[in-house]
C-alpha cells in the first residue's frame, strides 16, 4: 500500500475499526493498485467471500512476494467455502515461508476446514497456536478425550479463548456429562466480547433438556432457539444428546434396523463413511458427485464443498457411487432391493435433500434411521434439509421422532414412523 495515500491510508484505518463497509465506499473511486488488498480486507470483514478473492487475486498479481495478500487470498477462499483452493495456496506459501507460523496456521485452519484432518494433524504439532486447530481436528476425528485434552492445554496457555472454551463443550459432553459441558459454555458466554452465538446455543440446550427456566436467546441468533423448539417437540423421551459428531454416527447406525440398506449422501473426503464402515460388519453405500455444490448455497458458489472429482480411500465394506444423486440413485436402487435401514444425510441444500428422499420413498420403512448432517443451526436451516424432510413427510404422511441431537454438529438423527 501506498503510505502516502491519504485514501487508502484512510481506508486502512476504517478496515482497522471494523467499519467495513464505510471502506469499500472510500474505495470505490479509487484507482490506486493499494486498494486491492484493501478491498479484500474489507470484503472479507463483510464476509463477501467471492469478492474477496477476486480483490485479493488482483493484489496478489500485483504483488506476488507480499506475504500478507498471500495470507488475505487464503481467508477469502475459505469464506467462500472454496477450502480447497485455500489449501493449496497455503501450500505453495508454506513451502517459500517454512518457518512462517503464521502460514502454518491458516494452513492447518484451511485443512480442517477442507475435511482433512489428519493431514492437518501430521503438520499441526503441539504448539500454541496450533492447539485450537489440533483440538478441533481431533473432535471432528472422533477422538474425545484427545480432543479434551488438547482444548484444555490451550485453555491453560489462552484463558481467555472464547472459541476454545465453547468447542471443548462438545468433546466434555460425551466424555463428562452435561454438568462439565455446561461449565464450559458458561465460560465461553462470559469473555469479553465473546460471540452470542455461544448464548443461543447454551439457551438452545435449555430448550432441549426442557429447563423450567431456559436462558434468553439473542435475537440476532434466534434461528437456533427456534430449531431447537421444532426438534425439542419431536424428542423421544431418551433421545441423546452428543457433541462428538463420530459419536452420533455410531450410535445412530446400531439405532437402525439390523437388516437393510445402509447408505451416505455427501461423501466428500471420506471422514464420516469410514466411521460407519469401522461399526458396521455390513456394505455402507456412499454417493457423491464429488464436484461439490450443484447449485450455489447461502454465500457459495456452485461447485464449493467438493473434492476436484477426487474419491477417498475407503475400507473394503465402502461402495462408493460417484455422480449426481439423481443420476447415480436410480440404477442403484433398481438393482438394490429392500427397505432403507440407515442413512446418513449431508446433502445441506433442499434440492439434494429432496431428491435423495423422493427417490427412496418406498423404501423409508417404520424404524427407518435418518441422520441429518445439517438439519439445524444454519440461518438458512427452514429452507434447507429440513424443508425437504418436512415435505416429504407431508407429501406421503409421514411421521418422525428425533433420537439423537448433536446441537454444535447441526446433527440430528430420526426414526420414521
Amino acid at each position: 500500500m501506498q503510505q502516502d495515500d491519504p485514501t487508502l491510508s484512510a481506508a486502512a484505518r476504517l478496515i482497522a475499526a471494523g467499519r467495513y463497509g464505510q471502506a469499500v465506499t472510500l474505495l470505490s473511486d479509487s484507482c490506486a493498485p493499494g486498494r486491492h488488498a484493501l478491498l479484500g480486507a474489507a470484503y472479507l470483514g463483510r464476509r463477501h467471500g467471492a469478492t474477496a478473492v477476486r480483490h485479493f487475486r488482483a493484489a496478489v498479481a500485483l504483488d506476488p512476494a507480499d506475504l500478507s495478500h498471500a495470507l488475505g487470498l487464503g481467508k477469502a477462499y475459505m469464506a467462500a467455502l472454496d477450502a480447497s483452493s485455500a489449501v493449496a495456496l497455503l501450500q505453495l506459501v508454506a513451502d517459500r515461508y517454512p518457518t512462517a507460523s503464521d502460514v502454518a496456521e491458516a494452513l492447518v485452519r484451511a485443512m480442517r476446514r477442507d475435511a482433512l484432518y489428519e493431514e492437518a494433524l501430521a503438520v499441526a504439532p503441539e504448539h500454541p497456536s496450533l492447539l485450537y486447530e489440533r483440538a478441533l481436528c481431533l473432535l471432528m476425528l472422533g477422538r474425545a478425550e484427545d480432543s479434551l485434552s488438547a482444548f484444555d492445554k490451550l485453555l491453560e496457555h489462552a484463558p481467555q479463548h472464547a472459541a476454545g472454551w465453547f468447542w471443548s463443550h462438545a468433546p466434555a459432553l460425551d466424555v463428562a456429562g452435561w454438568a462439565e459441558a455446561e461449565r464450559r459454555l458458561v465460560a465461553a458466554t462470559a469473555i469479553p466480547r465473546a460471540s452470542r452465538k455461544y448464548q443461543a446455543i447454551l439457551a438452545s440446550y435449555d430448550l432441549l433438556r426442557r429447563s423450567a427456566r431456559p436462558r434468553a436467546c439473542p435475537t440476532p441468533y434466534r434461528h437456533w432457539c427456534d430449531a431447537a423448539t421444532i426438534v425439542a417437540a419431536r424428542m423421544e423421551g431418551d433421545a441423546r444428546l452428543f457433541g462428538v459428531p463420530a459419536a452420533m454416527l455410531r450410535w445412530s447406525l446400531t439405532a437402525a434396523p439390523p437388516q437393510g440398506l445402509a447408505m451416505e449422501f455427501g461423501v466428500r473426503r471420506g471422514n464420516s463413511i469410514r466411521i460407519l464402515a469401522a461399526a458396521s460388519e455390513g456394505v455402507i453405500h456412499g454417493f457423491d458427485s464429488f464436484e461439490g455444490l450443484p447449485e450455489p448455497w447461502v454465500k457459495a458458489a456452485a461447485g464449493a464443498l467438493g473434492t476436484g472429482g477426487h474419491m477417498p480411500s475407503v475400507p473394503d465394506n465402502v461402495i462408493l457411487h460417484p455422480g449426481w444423486f439423481a443420476d447415480s440413485l436410480v440404477p442403484f436402487l433398481a438393482a438394490n432391493p429392500g427397505p432403507l435401514a440407515f442413512a446418513n444425510i449431508d446433502c445441506d441444500i433442499y434440492s439434494s435433500t429432496r431428491t435423495v428422499l423422493w427417490a427412496l420413498a418406498d423404501r423409508i420403512k417404520p424404524g427407518s434411521v435418518l441422520l441429518f448432517d445439517e438439519l439445524i443451526g444454519n440461518r438458512s436451516w427452514r429452507h434447507d434439509e429440513y424443508r425437504a424432510l418436512s415435505e416429504f413427510a407431508a407429501e406421503f404422511g409421514r411421521s418422525w421422532q428425533v433420537l439423537a441431537i448433536n446441537l454444535p454438529g447441526k446433527q440430528v438423527a430420526l426414526r420414521m414412523d
